[in-house]
């Protein structure tokens, strides 16, 4: 934030920072440990797991030896590069974070500090249920209006992969679908010569939003593989175990800017907002590509929206 007072600049850090102390106790006290994260990351392995980003969106650095690093763009790969190679079986544990990412936007470097909270290493669905509850606690202690945005990965994926086309045409469409652009997702889909029951899902997915009821209705004419089933019936089940139905709104479009998540996937929004307060997903996939099959699920907050709203509700 931009001061020209600095009484009150003065008077906003001192909340801010008041605010961080409660956050992190809250956090704390429900079982979280704060972890420190790298700045860097190797430039080739982020690439190769994040075949959508722009990599001249990338703040890259150069070593005397001329191995390229970038300052990290998200948090998560960074905190699983240093997690996995530790890890032991049975293993559960739950950690918070107070971070950067970086990113590189017309000759300028953005930062962009981040707040998140993590679980790996517990069983079916308790990391979603844990995760959610503790983030819905606290939204309701800073009396936060908010809405949830709920999306399956594995249906995504499972729905992409039975189109059987190239990785360039999968990731249109899932830049059309991140964007909303109904037009660009028909015309990529048209351009395709052998078409299945799958295309015509893709063709229609931003139609299916709604309550949990809702989709499911509009989904009842189509023909669906046990995959897809499989993954529609998880997001039910989860949506049933959060026993929140009014802060809830399922969106089977919604793309994450990142790959590597394969279950749930959200976006919270609030009325002031027109960017995501908070967002995340299931990510065992990502620990996979570092050698160890972890369950794994966290939410990250965009830490000044979250500053602005707590200051706005005083």
């Amino acid at each position: 934030m931009d001061f020209t007072n600095i009484i009150e600049e003065m008077r906003y850090i001192k909340k801010r920072n008041q605010f961080i102390k409660e956050l992190e106790l809250f956090i704390e006290l429900r079982g979280f440990t704060k972890v420190d994260v790298d700045f860097f990351e190797p430039y080739d392995k982020f690439v190769e797991q994040n075949k959508r980003i722009k990599r001249e969106s990338m703040v890259k650095i150069i070593d005397p030896k001329g191995r390229i690093s970038i300052l990290s763009p998200d948090i998560t790969t960074n905190i699983i590069e240093q997690v996995v190679y530790k890890w032991v079986d049975d293993a559960a544990v739950k950690l918070f974070y107070d971070a950067y990412t970086f990113r590189q936007t017309e000759g300028n470097i953005e930062e962009k500090r981040q707040f998140g909270i993590e679980q790996l290493g517990y069983q079916g669905y308790t990391a979603e249920i844990d995760v959610l509850s503790t983030v819905i606690s606290l939204l309701k202690e800073y009396n936060i209006d908010y809405k949830i945005r709920l999306g399956s990965g594995a249906f995504i994926n499972s729905l992409l992969k039975e189109l059987d086309w190239d990785k360039d045409t999968i990731n249109q469409i899932k830049n059309a679908l991140q964007a909303k652009n109904e037009q660009a997702l028909s015309k990529i889909i048209d351009q395709q010569p052998l078409k299945n029951g799958s295309s015509l899902i893709v063709r229609n997915l931003l139609k299916f939003e709604g309550t949990m009821e809702d989709v499911l209705t509009k989904l009842a004419s189509y023909t669906l593989s046990s995959d897809l089933q499989v993954s529609l019936n998880s997001l039910e089940d989860i949506i049933k175990k959060l026993n929140n139905p009014s802060r809830l709104w399922v969106d089977l479009s919604l793309i994450p800017e990142f790959d590597y998540y394969n279950g749930l996937v959200l976006e919270g929004y609030t009325k002031s907002l027109s960017t995501p307060l908070f967002l995340g997903g299931r990510y065992d996939k990502l620990t996979a590509q570092y050698g160890k099959n972890i369950n794994a699920f966290g939410i990250s907050f965009d830490f000044q929206a979250l500053i602005k709203e707590v200051t706005s509700n005083e």
